[in-house]
């Protein structure tokens, strides 16, 4: 079981990379062939290339010490407790509400559309009204 937990981990990390250098990766010729390669290598338990990939590179990197995790999540918890409370404690009915509500356009929150045509035609005329409406027209 852990030699299937360790080539999985494996994998996620090779899935991860192969997503995050996609653009680079199309450069690489014959990039499918060596993608195949390693994973054999990583799943034939002969090779025993997972587990030996995992103690030599990636087990090195994440060397931290429990404890230290342990006392610094303790010391955070206490602010992701005090923001679930506050997420929970909202009404559903209430945010569902605040996204659904529709937008207004904040240029014709006081005014009328009469108005807005009136102050249009006062600016410009009324053969800029009727061109406007002509170009409107023909779209």
């Amino acid at each position: 079981m852990r030699k299937l937990v360790t080539y999985w981990t494996i994998f996620s990390f090779i899935s991860l990379f192969e997503h995050l250098f996609e653009k680079l990766i199309e450069w690489v010729p014959l990039w499918p062939y060596i993608k195949l390669i390693t994973i054999c290598w990583l799943v034939i338990p002969q090779f025993n290339g997972a587990c030996y990939l995992y103690q030599n590179l990636i087990r090195p990197c994440f060397s931290v010490k429990l404890h230290d995790s342990i006392s610094q999540f303790n010391s955070s918890c206490y602010a992701y407790q005090r923001l679930l409370y506050l997420c929970l404690s909202l009404k559903l009915q209430t945010v569902t509400d605040w996204f659904n509500k529709p937008m207004e356009d904040p240029s014709l929150k006081n005014e009328t559309f009469l108005a807005v045509a009136e102050r249009y035609l006062e600016d410009n005329g009324s053969d800029a009204l009727e061109k406007l409406i002509a170009n409107k027209l023909k779209l």
